[in-house]
């Protein structure tokens, strides 16, 4: 959002179906399926908060602004960061 008019940037959406990123918060910081829903659930509205307050009270999710998104949840993080460096690489 800081660099979105800037047309020389990649542009880049990561996410996650809720369900992957609660299973990940329960993994990485050894806490109960509840207590990693409420983790999750507070940073995306954290995240959307943050995003309507200083950037014209846009949606953080919404496709158009973004050249690229992708969905850890179905290609892995590996791959990921493989796919944004070739885009990164293509627009220069």
């Amino acid at each position: 959002f800081v660099l979105g008019d800037r047309s020389d940037a990649l542009h880049v959406h990561i996410y996650a179906p809720e369900a992957v990123r609660i299973a990940r918060v329960m993994r990485d910081q050894g806490v109960p399926r509840q207590e990693a829903a409420r983790i999750v659930r507070s940073s995306d509205a954290t995240r959307a908060n943050y995003i309507k307050q200083y950037h014209n009270n846009a949606n953080w999710r919404s496709p158009d602004r973004y050249n690229l998104m992708i969905d850890t949840g179905k290609i892995p993080p590996d791959v990921a960061v493989e796919i944004i460096a070739r885009a990164a690489e293509a627009i220069g």
